[in-house]
């Protein structure tokens, strides 16, 4: 039996709409990223649940004002802070390791998400990564396996996937448009 005090959210976004929002910043540590597929249930003290409610809440505001002639893009600001209030109360509190020395494992796999992200489009081999973080290819592909479960190229792999996928998203905007 489950207590009434119990809450649970679902939040449904795109890929593509997830990386438009943090295009310059992986959100989540990497490790949290891998976690979450494993076990998706999140479990948060009242004063951060609090603070997402509330977003929640000019969400639901935000798209039930159909008369307002921005109302989508109040509904991506609205969204894309309370994703970036979830990420903070990721990192402050599930993971604040990973904000140590950069000789955490986790935090270098991080740092690789980092680079990955703003540098994804055009780079795409280990050693380029291995060499901005001053580490071995080898190194790096142990490092970022061990924290995500993943390989290096995986996640390069998946980055030009979303790229891709907001490429054609543009281009079926623009074609749709003319």
């Amino acid at each position: 039996s489950v207590p009434n005090s119990v809450s649970a959210f679902h939040l449904f976004y795109t890929p593509v709409f997830f990386m438009e929002i943090f295009k310059s910043k992986m959100p989540f540590p990497i490790s949290y990223v891998a976690k979450i597929k494993i076990d998706p249930i999140l479990y948060l003290e009242n004063t951060w649940i609090d603070l997402l409610l509330i977003q929640v809440h000019r969400i639901k505001e935000a798209l039930n004002d159909n008369k307002n002639i921005y109302q989508n893009e109040i509904l991506v600001n609205e969204f894309s802070t309370l994703l970036f209030e979830y990420s903070n109360i990721i990192v402050r509190e599930k993971f604040p390791q990973e904000n140590s020395s950069l000789g955490n494992k986790d935090y270098l796999a991080m740092q690789f998400t980092h680079i990955l992200v703003s540098d994804g489009k055009v780079k795409h081999c280990v050693g380029f990564y291995a060499n901005k973080l001053r580490v071995s290819n080898q190194y790096l592909a142990r490092i970022v396996k061990y924290a995500t479960g993943r390989t290096v190229h995986y996640w390069i792999n998946e980055y030009l996937i979303f790229e891709i996928m907001g490429l054609l998203k543009e281009k079926r905007e623009l074609t749709t448009h003319c």
